[in-house]
């Protein structure tokens, strides 16, 4: 079951076999150099995109949050927030670069002369940025955006590093690069079902709708999971987090879904007592 040749009969376009080479490509999406804007003071930090461009700053939000002093806020909108100033350092990312809230948002932070800098892999955003004099990092496009994300996670931090936001962030990096050759061992198209958590979890999935229930701090890995389950199995899949849902959705729990709907729990190797407590009591 789930062997190379029947995922290619399902996955027509060939999109599992980028996945695959995504070790490599974190190295390069590492090594991308970066163009920074200039600034005299940064008081809060808009991070902009949609989709899948919006998902690495997500992981970005959940990873710093805890330890950065300077408020830091994900935009999926072409709006921006009121506050955003000449202290807001704005970063407006779309692989494909042709997203129109990321450029109307993009737009709007130049209005206000914010912090502003873009990534993309070209496009509209590429050229409003050479146009206006705003400093620009060209990233890869992949075969779809949605498989991109390490070409904006990995410049996104390092332009964060550049302008003194973070430390360097090379052993995060790093064991970034090591575990995603680790997981690939494991879960790799030519494993067998009986060794490949990703074959058996998606087995369990079959023929159900499934709801990825974290923490907050893994908030952005359970909507990337809803995405992917979305966008490349085209099934419904909705995401929530704890300690949230013990608050509401637990009463739902009380009817028998368990025919139509599959609970994932995404979990830490440590998590705080609340977190621990509220897992035990929704299992």
């Amino acid at each position: 079951m789930l062997e190379e040749a029947e995922v290619a009969r399902v996955d027509k376009s060939g999109l599992y076999r980028i996945y695959e080479a995504w070790p490599e490509y974190a190295i390069q999406a590492s090594n991308i150099r970066v163009n920074l804007p200039s600034y005299d003071k940064i008081e809060n930090i808009i991070l902009a995109g949609m989709g899948g461009s919006a998902c690495p700053a997500d992981m970005i939000r959940n990873w710093l949050s805890p330890q950065i002093e300077v408020p830091l806020m994900v935009v999926r909108d072409s709006r921006l927030p009121s506050f955003v100033g000449k202290n807001t350092l704005v970063i407006a990312s779309s692989i494909s670069g042709d997203t129109r809230e990321t450029i109307l948002a993009a737009r709007q932070a130049h209005e206000k002369k914010a912090i502003l800098a873009t990534l993309s892999a070209g496009g509209k955003l590429a050229e409003f940025s050479k146009k206006h004099g705003i400093p620009h990092t060209t990233v890869r496009k992949l075969q779809v955006p949605r498989a991109s994300l390490l070409f904006v996670l990995f410049p996104m931090v390092s332009m964060l590093s550049g302008l003194d936001i973070i430390r360097p962030p090379r052993y995060e990096i790093d064991e970034a690069k090591k575990t995603l050759s680790k997981i690939w061992s494991t879960i790799s198209v030519n494993v067998p079902l009986e060794r490949n958590p990703a074959k058996a979890l998606a087995d369990r999935l079959r023929g159900g709708i499934p709801i990825i229930f974290s923490a907050d701090l893994l908030s952005a890995a359970a909507t990337r999971f809803k995405d992917c389950l979305n966008e490349n199995s085209k099934i419904h899949a909705f995401s929530d987090s704890l300690p949230e849902i013990a608050h509401n959705e637990i009463e739902a729990w009380n009817n028998d879904w368990d025919d139509v709907l599959k609970p994932v729990l995404l979990r830490q190797p440590v998590e705080n007592e609340n977190v621990k407590e509220r897992f035990k009591a929704f299992e």
